[in-house]
């Protein structure tokens, strides 16, 4: 017979890195405020050495003004995860594009389906392309 035996840690794992949302978690109602109790946690994760990282699907530049309310410092996630970006001298530190031909085939069974449907595509400098 096997027998298997969990150990559970006599400590939880301490915690390396703290992600959020931006709208409904990090963000107040109106999209745009951010509770001083929230600020304070941020302030108190980073002076611990844990980064505060936003995932956002907004672009870096749009997200800069969040980043400097609520007091992160590092790292941030953006256009849906397609970018990593040092916050102190804005370096991208890893990027993926999609290029058109990956994804004209998927946006096409979509305008398919749903006829009335409309696009927007980030470009890797932060612009705005509507279609």
């Amino acid at each position: 017979h096997l027998r298997c035996i969990i150990m559970a840690p006599k400590e939880p794992p301490a915690c390396r890195l703290v992600a959020v949302d931006g709208n409904g978690t990090l963000l107040g109602a109106d999209g745009s405020t951010i509770s001083d109790f929230t600020r304070d946690v941020v302030l108190r994760l980073e002076a611990q050495d844990i980064p505060v990282v936003l995932t956002t699907g907004r672009p870096f530049e749009k997200a800069k003004a969040t980043l400097e309310r609520a007091g992160m410092q590092r790292f941030v996630l953006t256009e849906n995860g397609a970018r990593a970006v040092r916050i102190e001298d804005s370096v991208p530190l890893y990027e993926m594009w999609l290029e058109g031909q990956e994804v004209a085939p998927v946006l096409q069974r979509i305008k398919d389906a749903l006829p009335s449907s409309c696009f927007a595509q980030l470009t890797a400098d932060g612009g705005l392309i509507d279609e």
